[in-house]
């Protein structure tokens, strides 16, 4: 199927009139009819009901309307594959390493803003990378990586003006209130409707050992030793060293803290003895700041769109 009558399908679609389409495409209209005739035999089925429908105007069939769709989607996708293409050999695109961090509602408007961003600026291609063991501050300090989502707990402008002393350029993206699992039975949590920070310094709080780490409760703990609070911490070593083999463990007595994100898992939903508990205590919401080198110029504009473009949730 060659790419130009793809084009002249999209052109006839957007006018729905062979004589316009065709003066558009600097092609005469008999050869633009003989190729729209010639695309639906190798589509094998009428992209064009050509029956009379008012004053002699064609329309596009149901399964025209679908390939209309589908195609000015993939039209869009080449039309960049070809502008990157380019950059690429003019030696001009820059990759933006941005390092994930696990399921969470800032993480998610990042990916779409992300792609948003790539479309708009095609000399750009973001990458994806794995959390590393350092804290993503520090990565992004060390060249690591281009783009960090960091985590703070607490009020962020100061943590936002000690980033800015360092040469970090920052955009806030969401505040939300972290949120607790617990299994049944728990003796700190069970007949709770609410928690906080209080309880929460007499409850054992689940910390991870190995490769992943749990921004949310370092940051916790960091706001605690910051304010003279002893945090009271469990490590727990799951079987499965993810975020969700985490939760997938047993923890009796102690509390998982995490983001709200993680409370529409379907692996966690699924297990009958768990449950969770939102902490609405201002004073350990948790920002999450999108973080750049000041430096680095082409981050520093991803991070400018993003703060363009940002859609924030209620701030607490």
């Amino acid at each position: 199927m060659r790419t130009e009558v793809i084009k002249e399908f999209l052109v006839f679609a957007r006018h729905l009139n062979f004589s316009r389409a065709a003066a558009e495409l600097h092609i005469t209209q008999p050869n633009l009819s003989k190729h729209m005739a010639n695309l639906e035999r190798e589509v094998g089925v009428e992209l064009i009901d050509r029956r009379k429908h008012g004053k002699n105007r064609p329309v596009l069939s149901q399964a025209g309307k679908y390939f209309f769709e589908e195609m000015s989607y993939l039209d869009t996708s080449f039309q960049t594959t070809l502008e990157r293409c380019r950059a690429i050999g003019r030696q001009s695109t820059h990759d933006i390493r941005i390092q994930e961090l696990w399921q969470n509602n800032a993480m998610t408007s990042l990916y779409s803003m992300a792609g948003a961003f790539q479309t708009s600026h095609p000399n750009n291609t973001v990458r994806y990378m794995r959390l590393s063991q350092r804290r993503p501050i520090e990565s992004l300090l060390e060249g690591e990586s281009d783009v960090v989502l960091d985590v703070w707990c607490g009020p962020r402008q100061e943590h936002c003006r000690d980033l800015a002393a360092l040469g970090v350029h920052t955009v806030h993206i969401i505040t939300e209130p972290p949120v607790i699992w617990y299994q049944e039975g728990n003796q700190h949590v069970a007949g709770k409707e609410e928690v906080l920070l209080e309880d929460l310094l007499d409850i054992p709080v689940i910390m991870t050992r190995g490769g992943t780490h749990e921004y949310t409760v370092a940051s916790w703990a960091d706001y605690c030793e910051r304010n003279g609070l002893s945090a009271r911490l469990r490590h727990l070593q799951p079987a499965d060293n993810t975020p969700t083999g985490m939760f997938m463990s047993d923890f009796h007595d102690g509390v998982l803290m995490t983001t709200p994100a993680m409370i529409n898992d379907p692996r966690l939903r699924s297990r009958a003895d768990l449950h969770w508990l939102e902490i609405d205590d201002p004073r350990i919401a948790v920002a999450f700041i999108l973080a750049a080198r000041a430096s680095d110029k082409e981050a520093c504009a991803f991070l400018d769109y993003v703060r363009e473009h940002r859609t924030l949730a209620p701030q607490k």
